[in-house]
């Protein structure tokens, strides 16, 4: 009881104190949401600055331009800040020359994904510290003169990381310092 008695005063000031110490922390807060605004928007300039230069360097590094006719970005502000900033970044993908820009996750097929990620793994490949790719599926109809320049670009890519390519056609796989075969059984 005495102990208990000897803890109050302790326990008195701190209740006594609470208001300075909730101003304090709310500095610190604010500080801190300061500090994360001014993040926060310098990295959306840095995207609104490189966005448009994606199209273009993904195309030119990558010859296959079949499957990257036009792609853009779309940056929307989110309402609160993320993990990886303010925006949402949706990119805009057009399979063929006439179609309209549609956001890419709607409209292309497992394999465009690979096949856009690809391009665009590669014209970044110096900048990304990413160890692994797995690309699924990114022969899918794919014509012999494109297929062969693909399965150049994945050996390209392997040489700053790792790449697992799943594949169905012989000189992808070939291109690969390791290939297993799996085959299926009926």
């Amino acid at each position: 009881m005495i102990a208990f008695g000897d803890a109050q005063p302790s326990a008195c000031a701190k209740i006594e104190g609470r208001d300075a110490e909730l101003e304090r922390l709310t500095g610190e807060i604010e500080i801190a949401r300061t500090h994360l605004n001014r993040t926060g928007e310098a990295l959306r300039k840095l995207r609104v600055k490189v966005a448009p230069k994606l199209p273009k360097t993904s195309g030119a590094t990558f010859a296959i331009s079949v499957f990257v006719n036009r792609s853009l970005s779309k940056l929307a502000a989110l309402d609160e800040p993320r993990l990886n900033g303010f925006d949402s970044v949706e990119l805009l993908f057009s399979p063929i020359r006439v179609s309209r820009e549609t956001v890419l996750r709607a409209i292309a097929s497992s394999g465009e994904i690979s096949r856009l990620m690809l391009a665009i793994k590669s014209a970044l490949a110096a900048h990304d510290e990413i160890p692994l790719l797995v690309f699924d599926e990114i022969d899918t109809n794919v014509g012999v003169k494109s297929l062969t320049q693909l399965a150049q670009r994945c050996q390209t890519l392997c040489r700053d990381h790792q790449v697992i390519c799943i594949t169905h056609l012989a000189p992808v796989g070939r291109c690969s310092q390791l290939a297993l075969f799996s085959p299926k059984k009926l």
